[in-house]
């Protein structure tokens, strides 16, 4: 089954009411299209994308209004997983400015944050000339990027003027998107009050528009605010109110949010045993999605810390593991760096590490997230070194207070208990992604060890590790 790309597009009801206005659709044309739209409203994608291709097959369509509709087109096929076609130097200004969105979600969901904005930047530029619609979707894209991303002033910025175009176009059928995200920046100004009245705001914004578009979000935002005002159990009903959402709008990034949003819960409710096995139900999801990672740049500590308090190390490693890839392939992303930088500490039981951290985390509600993975690492540190073989500094070394590591009939000196493991795999001749199977990890995650095994090594190929391999025998 082809994975489907994630245009971030619960947002497109707008371009129905008006996609219409393009000029050059003859009224049958226009019943045509207005019942493609009305198919995509209640769901019906295949039926969507029926009565766009029914209008496009027109031949007497305007050169504008064919990249309209082929624009809108392409959103809802990206929706149902239908693979993008590629882009053409014959492709108006509407249609590019597409591509080049949904080429920043195949970035953004491969972990490369940094690359997905800029290719939403180029999308802002394409659009330039294909009329209002598409102008406003791209500048709203980017808008949530960089929300996602924590970058708070220029979101801040662009969602003011995203706000500003809707006054000047009249495209007011998705006011709730931007208001929306003004509610998750609320949250990131440290301003839980005033995220649960914008986020109330979106709400009702969708509501008088008769569309869920925006409210996942929205009840998100919410639930994260009652955690933040110290209430689980409204943010319980606010993430249960999510689940409750048409499908067809709840898009991956927000089943990853609700899946840590139903983690915090559960602890504050239930524990931390049946948090980390929530934790471990969740994984797949919640690494789907890098912005889950870098919204609350202290949640890979948090689950770090919440999975040790369990005792489910593995968990833990796999956390800190995928934090860490992602932070290397973002080196340009700060937060992600203070983020893996977090959740090692936590998991080394370096609690010095957090000083930093601590001194620059000017948001009450992180500082208390870190001084809590402090005390986790604290104890981490005790049990580290009262276990043989270990150093209180984290990772299991030869030479440095503990015996040497083995896998299977040779000896690797000087590297961590995940290195040897995936260097004896790669040593019996499997695959990175045989190794991530048989791991637990992902393909990402391979790569990302066999580097620093590299560097370790002074080696620059896989050849040049079997061989190191062979001669450790």
């Amino acid at each position: 089954m082809v994975q489907p790309v994630n245009p971030q597009v619960g947002d497109i009801l707008y371009l129905m009411a008006t996609v219409e206005r393009v000029e050059g659709l003859t009224t049958a044309q226009l019943s045509r299209l207005s019942l493609g739209s009305a198919a995509l409203v209640h769901g019906d994608l295949p039926a969507a994308l029926a009565g766009f291709d029914t209008v496009l097959g027109a031949p007497e369509l305007t050169e504008r209004t064919r990249d309209q509709v082929a624009a809108l087109r392409q959103l809802t096929a990206a929706l149902i997983g239908e693979v993008p076609g590629r882009p053409s130097a014959a492709d108006g200004p509407g249609l590019r400015a597409v591509h080049l969105c949904l080429q920043a979600d195949q970035h953004w969901r491969a972990g490369e944050l940094a690359e997905a904005l800029w290719h939403n930047q180029l999308a802002e530029s394409a659009a330039a000339d294909a009329g209002p619609v598409w102008h406003v979707y791209t500048r709203l894209m980017t808008a949530k990027r960089l929300v996602d991303m924590r970058i708070t002033g220029r979101a801040t910025d662009l969602v003011a003027r995203v706000r500003s175009d809707q006054d000047r176009y009249g495209l007011y059928a998705f006011e709730s998107i931007p208001t929306a995200l003004a509610a998750a920046l609320c949250l990131q100004r440290d301003e839980p009050a005033a995220a649960l009245r914008t986020a109330a705001d979106a709400i009702e914004c969708a509501r008088m528009h008769r569309t869920t578009v925006a409210v996942p979000r929205a009840l998100a935002v919410a639930a994260l605010a009652h955690l933040r005002l110290g209430e689980p159990s409204r943010a319980g009903e606010k993430l249960e109110r999510m689940r409750e959402q048409p499908h067809h709008y709840v898009l991956p990034d927000a089943v990853a949010r609700a899946a840590l949003i139903d983690i915090e819960v559960t602890a504050e409710r239930s524990g931390v045993t049946a948090a980390a096995s929530l934790i471990r139900l969740s994984w797949t999801s919640i690494e789907a999605e890098p912005a889950s990672f870098v919204e609350d740049p202290a949640m890979p500590a948090y689950l770090t810390a919440t999975s040790l308090r369990a005792g489910d190390f593995d968990s833990a490693q796999r956390i800190v593991e995928a934090t860490e890839v992602l932070a290397w392939q973002n080196p340009g992303v700060p937060l992600l760096r203070d983020a893996a930088s977090c959740a090692r500490a936590t998991y080394d039981g370096d609690t010095a590490a957090f000083a930093s951290l601590l001194d620059s985390a000017t948001d009450p509600y992180l500082r208390r997230r870190l001084s809590t993975a402090r005390a986790t690492g604290r104890s981490r540190a005790g049990d580290r070194s009262s276990r043989s073989g270990h150093s209180s500094t984290g990772d299991t070394k030869a030479g440095a207070g503990g015996p040497e590591q083995r896998l299977g009939h040779f000896t690797m000196a000087g590297l961590t208990d995940r290195e040897c493991q995936v260097a004896g795999l790669v040593g019996q001749g499997m695959t990175n992604r045989l190794v991530a199977r048989e791991i637990g990890i992902t393909e990402h995650t391979v790569n990302f060890h066999l580097r620093k095994i590299y560097r370790k090594f002074d080696i620059s190929s896989r050849a040049e590790l079997i061989c190191r391999i062979a001669d450790s025998r």
